[in-house]
């Protein structure tokens, strides 16, 4: 297996040998590296959610084309906000999605992985994350602010094989 650190596009040689000889052959090209696509992620909308009361909002995606692995962290204040939930949205309801909730730290890790690439033609939603209000926000004009951090992402079009 070899690994390419540098875009651009490669040739592939390949020789076969037995004892009447050998060929060799050379593919132009075959091998293209881009670099990791730029995706950005929008947080939850802000809203006001009483004490004790469920809210449900979405993680949207911009600029999705083809992308094999997308994960991403949200931080929260847990006094006020915990995460009871987090599922996959219809466009990657057949993506692998694994999601590891800390209400302790106030942290919330989402990663999406999909072989055959996870494509939208404008910001579509990939999660969709379900907030309970804690008792401690009764009465308080307190703001839970969530922060993405960590997002990372990876296109099937790293290494495209012709």
């Amino acid at each position: 297996m070899h690994t390419y650190t540098s875009e651009g596009a490669y040739d592939v040689r390949l020789t076969v040998a037995n004892p009447y000889g050998d060929a060799t052959v050379t593919i132009k090209d075959c091998v293209v590296v881009s670099a990791t696509p730029a995706v950005e992620l929008t947080a939850p909308p802000t809203g006001r959610i009483s004490a004790n009361d469920f809210a449900e909002f979405a993680v949207t995606a911009d600029n999705l084309d083809n992308i094999t692995e997308l994960s991403f962290a949200i931080t929260y204040e847990p006094a006020f906000i915990t995460v009871e939930d987090v599922v996959p949205t219809p466009l990657v309801q057949e993506a692998d999605f694994e999601v590891t909730i800390d209400n302790i730290q106030g942290l919330v890790t989402v990663v999406l992985s999909d072989d055959g690439g996870i494509s939208a033609g404008s910001a579509a939603p990939v999660a969709d994350i379900t907030f309970r209000a804690t008792d401690t926000i009764e009465g308080l004009r307190e703001t839970a602010a969530l922060t993405i951090t960590d997002a990372t992402a990876r296109t099937g079009g790293v290494v495209n094989v012709r």
